[in-house]
């Protein structure tokens, strides 16, 4: 089990870059935990707090609003960490967390966490820097709800869960793989019907591609590929 963990914690970048005594005084804290499809990891308002790390897969964070109807906040995937708010501030989940793909987590108890953050500084400073992350986006995302319509929401939406990789000699930011169009439609703040018409759209233009099961946005492919 030491093994398939250790293999595991390579996927996360977080635990992956921790200094070689500190990984080793967390080793014996972790435990593998598998997700299916439609698997809830967190559920809101649970009193649980241990902390997952994804080392394989993709989830979303989500809510139900006042109607009953879900309302995606985020996607998150493979490297990130999530049920770190409830353990370090011991309170309630605030959000369900479930698997959209077959995930494979690394979950640690708040109690063994906040033992070793007592000690060991490498895992504070890296939950920091990602807690800091989530609350830039959310604040970028409030601001785009405000401003901007549904077509320049849609684009940023698609940018911030993009990776940057290699299409056609450019390097361009690929969804992978790409949301369904409701959980799209959740994700910017309007209807399956409407996000289905603005894809259309940017697909007309020329601003995106789609690919299997990936989604190319190439509206700057020109300066992406000058910038390498």
């Amino acid at each position: 089990m030491n093994e398939d963990i250790r293999r595991a914690i390579l996927a996360v970048k977080i635990l992956s870059e921790l200094p070689q005594a500190e990984l080793k005084e967390l080793l014996p804290c972790f435990s593998l935990v598998k997700a299916k499809v439609g698997d809830f990891i967190i559920r809101e308002n649970a009193l649980d707090t241990d902390i997952f790390f994804i080392a394989e897969g993709q989830a979303k964070i989500c809510h139900a609003d006042s109607d009953g109807k879900e309302v995606i906040l985020a996607l998150v995937r493979s490297g990130e960490v999530i049920g770190e708010m409830a353990a370090l501030n011991q309170s309630s989940r605030t959000s369900d967390v479930i698997a959209t793909f077959p995930c494979v987590l690394i979950k640690i108890s708040a109690q063994n966490i906040l033992k070793h953050l007592e000690y060991w500084p490498g895992l504070s400073l890296q939950l920091l820097k990602s807690m800091s992350h989530k609350l830039f986006c959310a604040s970028v995302r409030i601001r785009e709800l405000a401003l901007h319509d549904v077509t320049t929401r849609t684009v940023q939406i698609l940018l911030s869960i993009s990776e940057l990789a290699e299409y056609e000699d450019s390097m361009l930011p690929i969804v992978n793989p790409r949301p369904t169009h409701q959980s799209l439609a959740s994700m910017v703040g309007t209807s399956r019907e409407v996000i289905s018409r603005t894809l259309k759209v940017l697909e007309e233009a020329g601003q995106i591609l789609f690919e299997e099961d990936r989604l190319i946005l190439v509206r700057n492919r020109d300066a992406s590929s000058n910038s390498r």
